[in-house]
């Protein structure tokens, strides 16, 4: 089904719920694994990269007791510039992403409602 799934994350506890989602459709179609962090450039000068190894830790874990292989990547820029071109890049399937929870419907300016718009691939938003 798909090959190769992008897994944007940022610095929360969120992306160990949605995480869930992303175990279950990697072990079902035997997926190549990309997870990404995108910093601003405030947050990559408050020097949130702590915070991040620590969530990269969990959320690696996590899908190595799953048996799942991932990679890594951190960038710097646009959270949706930077997926957006990563998945033509990366030659992605399917860009998995989660809400924080709130109303994608509602909120126009969130990350998740403007990558479903801007991306080149089929994006999955998990609540």
């Amino acid at each position: 089904m798909f090959s190769t799934i992008l897994f944007p994350v940022h610095q929360s506890k969120q992306p160990l719920e949605t995480a869930k989602t992303v175990i279950e459709l990697c072990q079902q179609s035997n997926s190549k694994l990309i997870m990404l962090s995108v910093l601003s450039k405030e947050e990559a000068q408050e020097n949130s990269s702590k915070n991040f190894s620590s969530l990269v830790t969990n959320v690696k874990n996590l899908f190595k007791k799953n048996g799942i292989n991932l990679n890594i990547l951190q960038k710097e820029g646009d959270p949706v510039l930077v997926i957006s071109d990563l998945s033509v890049e990366l030659n992605v399937d399917v860009i998995i992403i989660g809400t924080s929870g709130i109303n994608i419907q509602r909120d126009h300016q969130s990350t998740a409602s403007q990558v479903i718009h801007k991306a080149p691939c089929p994006v999955i938003v998990v609540p």
